[in-house]
């Protein structure tokens, strides 16, 4: 059996009753993807990201030279789309990098900065 995951196939699912299936393999699929990028390098995950981003735009460029926009745009979109979860991914790990130095940072008190003075 095919588990195909888009919006019709998960209302067909749910219409047929088979809502608590599909449930527990989309959990599966889920965990699956979690288990697999968590245990990847975010250095790794940013060089994929980017490198298929530009993978995609230079295939985007030769499909549109040879059969056209028509029948090449979605090498674009796949091309977008992997720049735009790698710029989501690198704010991500700025944000947490911020965050994390806040926390460590040791607060000043109103004595220490009058005796700077």
């Amino acid at each position: 059996m095919i588990w195909v995951l888009t919006a019709p196939s998960i209302m067909i699912y749910v219409s047929l009753g088979i809502k608590s299936t599909f449930q527990k393999v989309y959990q599966v699929i889920i965990l699956r993807y979690h288990y697999t990028f968590s245990s990847m390098s975010p250095k790794l995950i940013r060089s994929l990201l980017i490198a298929g981003g530009l993978g995609f735009f230079v295939l985007w460029i030769l499909e549109y030279r040879r059969a056209g926009m028509l029948e090449s745009y979605w090498l674009l979109l796949l091309s977008v789309v992997s720049l735009l979860f790698f710029q989501i991914n690198r704010l991500k790990e700025g944000i947490a990098k911020k965050n994390e130095l806040e926390t460590l940072k040791p607060k000043t008190t109103s004595k220490n900065k009058s005796k700077r003075k």
